[in-house]
Order: C-alpha cells, then sequence, then structure tokens
C-alpha cells in the first residue's frame, strides 16, 4: 500500500511539473507574438521599397526573412491555439450556415498557393445539403490545416479534392442507448456532412494512421519544405472533437492520403 502511494505521489508531482512547464512554455510563447509580428511588419515595409530601392541581394535577404518570420508566427499561432484547446478554453460557435458556401470561400484563399506549385485545388458541395449548425471559422481552419499538409506533401502538378457530402453517422454507443424505433427515425435523412481531403501525394503508412494526430509527430524519414511545424493535424482534431465530430485518415501506402472530417447535423447528436 505505501509503494503505491508513493508512485501516486510520483506520479500527480510529475503532472504538476509537466502543468507548470506548459503554462511557462505558453507565456513566453505568447510574449514572442508581438515582436514577431512587428518584425514582419518591418520587413514587409522595407521590401515595400517606401525607404529606397532594394538591390537583388537585398530583396533576396529580406525574402528570406519574411519567409522564416512567418513560419515563427505560424508555429506561435498553433502553439497558442493548441493550449487554449488543451485547456478546454475552446467553445464552438454555432450558427446556422451553408456549408457549401462555408468551403467555397475557403478556396479563394488557397487557389494561389496551388497554382504557385501547378496544382490543381476541386472542390465540389453535394447541393443537397441544407443549412446547419456549425462552427464555419473552426471548419475552414480545420480543412485549411489539411490543405496544408496536402500542399507540402504532395508534387507538382498533382490535384487536391475536397469533397462534402451527406453522410450517416451511426455511433454505436449512442445507439446502443436507443430504442430500435428511435434509430430507425434517426436513419431517414443525414445526420452529418462528411468533408474528404484527398492528394496525390506518397500517403502514409497504415500504421501511423493514429500517430500522425499526435503534437509534433512526423512520418519517420520524410520531410517537407515549408512552413510544417507538426502542429497542424493535432490542432485539426483538437477542434474537430470540440465540435463533436471525428477526424481520421484513409490511407494506403504511396496511393495518396484522405483525411476524412465528419461533423453532425441534429442538435441531438453534438451531445457527448
Amino acid at each position: 500500500m505505501a509503494t503505491s502511494t508513493h508512485a501516486n505521489e510520483i506520479e500527480a508531482n510529475d503532472s504538476e511539473r509537466q502543468s507548470a512547464v506548459r503554462d511557462t512554455l505558453s507565456m513566453v510563447v505568447h510574449d514572442l507574438k508581438t515582436p514577431m509580428a512587428v518584425i514582419n511588419g518591418y520587413i514587409e515595409f522595407l521590401l515595400s521599397e517606401k525607404l529606397g530601392p532594394l538591390n537583388e541581394h537585398q530583396r533576396a535577404i529580406l525574402l528570406q526573412s519574411q519567409a522564416s518570420g512567418e513560419r515563427l508566427a505560424q508555429y506561435i499561432e498553433n502553439f497558442l491555439g493548441l493550449s487554449a484547446l488543451r485547456a478546454k478554453k475552446f467553445v464552438p460557435e454555432l450558427k446556422l450556415g451553408c456549408i457549401q458556401d462555408c468551403i467555397n470561400e475557403l478556396r479563394t484563399f488557397w487557389v494561389h498557393p496551388f497554382e504557385n506549385k501547378r496544382m490543381t485545388l476541386a472542390v465540389t458541395c453535394d447541393p443537397s445539403i441544407e443549412p446547419f449548425e456549425f462552427d464555419c471559422h473552426k471548419t475552414q481552419r480545420v480543412i485549411s490545416n489539411l490543405l496544408e499538409n496536402a500542399l507540402q506533401y504532395s508534387p507538382e502538378g498533382s490535384k487536391v479534392e475536397v469533397t462534402v457530402t451527406p453522410y450517416f453517422w451511426e455511433r454505436r454507443k449512442r445507439h446502443k442507448e436507443r430504442s430500435p424505433e428511435r434509430r430507425w427515425q434517426c436513419s431517414e435523412s443525414p445526420n452529418a456532412v462528411c468533408i474528404r481531403v484527398s492528394d496525390e501525394g506518397p500517403g502514409i503508412p497504415a500504421k501511423f494512421r493514429e500517430a500522425v494526430f499526435e503534437e509534433y509527430f512526423r512520418v519517420p524519414g520524410r520531410s517537407a519544405p515549408g512552413r510544417g511545424t507538426g502542429l497542424g493535424l493535432a490542432i485539426a482534431k483538437n477542434l474537430v472533437e470540440a465540435m463533436h465530430g471525428e477526424i481520421c485518415l484513409d490511407t494506403e501506402d504511396k496511393h495518396g492520403s484522405h483525411f476524412v472530417v465528419v461533423l453532425p447535423i441534429r442538435r441531438e447528436d453534438r451531445r457527448i
């Protein structure tokens, strides 16, 4: 009994230390946000040449600095966002809206980065999906993180597809609590939407299907240029679950990656 109590005390102390480290790190990262924004602002101002023309070498240095600054700013934003999700500070802002409009608006933000890499971004939304209550901004954040991932790992000239379709979401645990009649009533119409993001990249081995959603995880032996922070998929998973949805990876080795996001439509399905 004494040994068990001592082990519990050690575990509790470790948990407290880890929590303190996370809190301290969050404060440090938060304090970096403002000066980083100032630095990036000055770089952008210099690139505008309002203080005078730049030679080729100066412009190259500033562009490299700008890219590094943007990557660091993205890391700061991702870390703070994940910290807020860990602390359960995020509450979905559910508003009646059109998922087609939400996704199409997102496409306008991403079309140029894809064109710059000579890639195609195709979006298909089923017009039969009626307006429902969901958090459009956070849904766009989730899909953006998936598109960022696809853009990094897909080859030039390839295609990334986003498809939105109605979905019958059958959750076993909840159905055990429902009567057969209630289950039949719930199956009359789709109770969720399925958003699928598919790319033509190298794919992810099946054994990493769960691990890819862990913080800072990277598939062994694979690297990608750009602004990857190793937090995008972890944030996407936390956001989706906070909206009472599910996210998973459907992938085959060397046959592209297919991320699936399911968001509930019916109010009753949003309870946990």
